[in-house]
C-alpha cells in the first residue's frame, strides 16, 4: 500500500478547499505504514488557518506536524506520473471531484455554485480520504469488498441531496456543554470546532493521556508523536482555546466530577468506550446528547437523545448484557429462566405468582405484572 500513488490537487486555495484538502491528508497520512504515496499539488499560499498546523505551505505545515510518521517520508509537492487516484478540489478537468457547496458536500456530482461551510469542508475531506483509501486496498490486491462512491451529502438535513442550508453561527457558544471523553472521536470533534470561530466555557472530563501502548495515535487529530504522554482533555482544550473557547478541563472520569458540574450540563458529547459511564451521564439528565463509539469488530454507534425520542442511554448502554432476542431480553429483564417464562409468552392471562415470587422486581413491577400486563410476542 506504501507504493501506491495518490493525488490530491487544487488550482485555487479558498479556505473550503484548503480544509477539504488538508483533512484528506492528515487522515492517510496517519495510516503510517499503509499510507500511500501522497502527492499534493496545492497552493503555496494559505487561505485560513488550519488546526495545529502552522503557517507554512501546507505540505511542509502538515509534515511538520506529522512528524515521526514514516508516512511523511512519501509526502511530495511533486506531481504523480500514473496516479491510481487523483481527486480534484475545486476546478480540475483530470480526476474525480470534491466539491463544497453550502452545507453540501460531494464526491463526482455537481453542486450549486455557492462558498461551502467549513464543516462540509471537513466532510468532504473525510469522503476523500475513504475514497483515497479504498483505491489504494483495491491496488494493492487487498480483495477488499469495497467499491467507489459518487455521490452528494447534505450535513444540513443528513440527506443525499444538495440542501444548502442556513448560514453557520457567528461564534458558535459551546457554554453548558461537555466532551466526556477526549479521545479518538472527540478529537475529530474539536479539531472540526476549532475551524469556527467559538466562546463559552465547555467542559471537558477524560483521565486519560496518549501513549503508545492504549493510544491508537492514528486516530486522534489533538495530537502526534510530539504529544505523547500528554493528557488528551488538556490537548483538546488546547485546540478550542485557540478558535475562542474557554474550556474547563479536568483530568477525570465523569462519574468523579463535582455533582454541580455534572447537573450544569444541557449538551453532553459522551465518546467514551464505557457504558456505565454513558449511562452515569443520562443519570445526570442533561437535556440532549450526543453519543458516539466504536469498537475493534468495525460496530459503530451514533445515536442522539433527549426526553422525547427513542430510549435513553440508561436503557440501551448495556454491553454487559446479551441477549439472543426479545424472548431472552424479558427474561434477563424479569430475572425468570427462559425456559419457565416461554409457556406464558402467548397467554392472555397474568403471569402466575409462583412465577413472580422468584422474579427479580421492584415491589411496583410485580403488582403491575401480576395483576395488568400481558407478555406477548
Amino acid at each position: 500500500m506504501a507504493n501506491i500513488p495518490i493525488e490530491l490537487c487544487a488550482a485555487d486555495g479558498d479556505p473550503a478547499t484548503e480544509i477539504a484538502v488538508a483533512l484528506t491528508a492528515t487522515l492517510l497520512l496517519r495510516l503510517e505504514d499503509a499510507a500511500p504515496r501522497l502527492h499534493l499539488r496545492v497552493p503555496a499560499d494559505r487561505s485560513t488557518p488550519l488546526p495545529r498546523l502552522p503557517d507554512l505551505p501546507l505540505v511542509e505545515a502538515l509534515a511538520k506536524e506529522h512528524e515521526g510518521f514514516r508516512s511523511v517520508e512519501r509526502l511530495t509537492d511533486q506531481p504523480a506520473s500514473n496516479p491510481t487516484l487523483r481527486l480534484l478540489f475545486g476546478r480540475g478537468d483530470s480526476g474525480v471531484p470534491v466539491r463544497v457547496s453550502g452545507w453540501s458536500c460531494a464526491v463526482g456530482p455537481e453542486l450549486p455554485s455557492a462558498p461551502g461551510n467549513v464543516l462540509a469542508a471537513a466532510f468532504a475531506g473525510a469522503l476523500a480520504s475513504i475514497e483515497a483509501f479504498k483505491a489504494v486496498l483495491l491496488a494493492a490486491g487487498a480483495g477488499a469488498r469495497v467499491r467507489p462512491w459518487r455521490g452528494v451529502v447534505s450535513l444540513w438535513d443528513l440527506s443525499l441531496s444538495p440542501t444548502a442550508g442556513a448560514p453557520l453561527v457567528d461564534p458558535v457558544d459551546l457554554s453548558g456543554t461537555a466532551m466526556v471523553g477526549c479521545g479518538g472521536i472527540a478529537s475529530a470533534t474539536a479539531w472540526t470546532l476549532a475551524l469556527l470561530p467559538l466562546t463559552g466555557g465547555l467542559v471537558l472530563a477524560d483521565h486519560d493521556h496518549i501513549d503508545t501502548e492504549g493510544t491508537n495515535l492514528n486516530r486522534h487529530l489533538t495530537a502526534s508523536y510530539a504529544d505523547l504522554g500528554n493528557s488528551k482533555a488538556d490537548l483538546t482544550a488546547a485546540l478550542l482555546t485557540a478558535a475562542g473557547a474557554s474550556p474547563d478541563v479536568h483530568a477525570v472520569r465523569w462519574q468523579d466530577l463535582p455533582s454541580a458540574i455534572r447537573g450544569a450540563i444541557r449538551l453532553a458529547l459522551v465518546t467514551v468506550d464505557d457504558d456505565p459511564t454513558r449511562r452515569a451521564v443520562q443519570l445526570d439528565l442533561p437535556r440532549s446528547i450526543l453519543n458516539a463509539g466504536t469498537s475493534d469488530d468495525g460496530i459503530y454507534q451514533v445515536t442522539f437523545h433527549d426526553f422525547l425520542n427513542a430510549a435513553c442511554l440508561g436503557c440501551i448502554a448495556r454491553a454487559d448484557l446479551h441477549s439472543a432476542g426479545p424472548e431472552e431480553s424479558a427474561a434477563q429483564r424479569l430475572g425468570i429462566p427462559l425456559d419457565d417464562l416461554r409457556p406464558h409468552l402467548e397467554s392472555p392471562d397474568p403471569l402466575p405468582g409462583e412465577l413472580l415470587a422468584g422474579a427479580k422486581l421492584q415491589p411496583d413491577e410485580r403488582e403491575v405484572l401480576a395483576t395488568e400486563v400481558r407478555l406477548t410476542r
